[in-house]
This record gives C-alpha cells, sequence and structure tokens, in this order.
C-alpha cells in the first residue's frame, strides 16, 4: 500500500472511530448547524408513514431520527428550509404549527416530572415549605412561578444560593400539575425525578423566555435512568 493510500484509510477510519466515539458519547448531527451536539440539547424529529415530519421529544418514536437544536429558531429553519428532507433524503411534509407542537409537547413533558416527583412525596410547594427544605438542605431544584412576585421570587432564589432555579412555568401551569389553586413556589427534592425535570426544562428554555432560570453549570447525567432519547 503507497503512503497516500494508507494515509487515507487512516483518515477514513479515524473519522469513522471519531464519529463513532460522539455517538457513544450520546452526540447527535444537527440538521440546522451541521455539527454534533449532545442529545439532551436536541429534539429528534421522524417522518411518520404519510411522509410528515412528527416531533418525538420523548424519544421513543420508531424510524430514522432527524435532530435539531432544542431552540425555536432552529426548528422554524429546519421546517421551513426544507432541511428535514433533505436529512431523510426524501420530499417530507412539514405541516403548520411544527415549532409551537415541538413547545407544547416540552411544557406537557416537563410539568410530566413534577407531577410524577408529587406521587412519589418529592414535592414541596408554599413559600414557607419551600424554605424549610432549602434550609434543611433536601432540595434539588427550586421551580417558581414566572408570574410570581419578583420581590418573593428574588428573596427564595438568593436563599437557594447556587442550587438550579427553574423559572419557566406560570402559576396556573404549576397549580394544575400539583393540584393546587395557585403555585408560586415549589420544590423538587432529592430523588428520582429532579434531573429528568432539569433536563427537560433546559430544552424547553429554546421555545420559552428563561432568564430568570440558573440551569446546572453541567447538564444533568441521566444515562442509565431511562432509555429514551437514543435513535
Amino acid at each position: 500500500m503507497s503512503l497516500a493510500q494508507h494515509d487515507t484509510t487512516s483518515s477514513t477510519v479515524t473519522s469513522a472511530s471519531t464519529r463513532a466515539a460522539r455517538s457513544a458519547d450520546g452526540e447527535r448531527r444537527c440538521v440546522v448547524a451541521r455539527r454534533n451536539l449532545p442529545k439532551t440539547s436536541m429534539i429528534r424529529f421522524v417522518a411518520d408513514p404519510d411522509g410528515s415530519v412528527v416531533p418525538d421529544v420523548t424519544g421513543r418514536l420508531p424510524g430514522r431520527g432527524m435532530w435539531v437544536e432544542s431552540t425555536r429558531a432552529a426548528v422554524d429553519a429546519a421546517a421551513t428550509g426544507r432541511l428535514f428532507s433533505k436529512a431523510a433524503k426524501r420530499s417530507l411534509k412539514v405541516e403548520a404549527g411544527l415549532v409551537d407542537r415541538v413547545g407544547e409537547q416540552l411544557v406537557a413533558r416537563t410539568l410530566s416530572w413534577i407531577g410524577l416527583a408529587r406521587r412519589a412525596g418529592e414535592v414541596v410547594c408554599g413559600y414557607e415549605k419551600v424554605r424549610a427544605a432549602i434550609c434543611d438542605g433536601r432540595i434539588d431544584v427550586l421551580v417558581q412561578a414566572i408570574d410570581g412576585q419578583p420581590d418573593s421570587r428574588n428573596r427564595m432564589r438568593a436563599l437557594a444560593g447556587e442550587l438550579p432555579s427553574i423559572e419557566i412555568f406560570t402559576s396556573l401551569e404549576l397549580a394544575g400539575v400539583l393540584g393546587r389553586d395557585h403555585v408560586v413556589h415549589a420544590a423538587l427534592l432529592h430523588g428520582t425525578f429532579a434531573d429528568r425535570f432539569m433536563g427537560d426544562a433546559a430544552r424547553l428554555a429554546g421555545f420559552r423566555p428563561a432568564d430568570e432560570s440558573r440551569f446546572p453549570s453541567r447538564a444533568p447525567d441521566v444515562s442509565g435512568v431511562s432509555n429514551e432519547l437514543n435513535g
């Protein structure tokens, strides 16, 4: 084998190895940015039998996945720029309102973790109960309604220190999932669901204002917890 042939073969093997490593590390190639990103910061799409693009925020639908960074702008660019068809190498239909559907599904999915945590006894709500849980060192993430009184939210956020603080839902949305009439302050306690909640909340932040939220410096590690987002 010539030196040139050896270099070409070596480059091909290296490239394939790099792609495999990235896949093993939980990355996928964004069809818009055309670069590898963590799956935990992306939305998976598949084509249904009719050739329509379907969002798959759980990562469970069958079919070859087409991945897009979890932001309103990226999903809109993929939809309007025919990038799904390009990724699938065939003509696909994109229905109007795809971006809003993704946002709605992410809202429902992220809130569902609070509902599961509630049933497991891993949530407290109400100013005094959340304050006490913070002081006792029992919480993983503070959750506050974006339409709550600013001074009250600021005091709670300051008390929480460096703990993650998610402020992306309305008081009615939090009340609905927690079975209350009105909720401004809540917290997920140490347990099963806090990391999964924060992971989906971070994806939702690409579709809703989240300027007052404080996310973990590193994406939550949910490996081994769920088989989702693998396709």
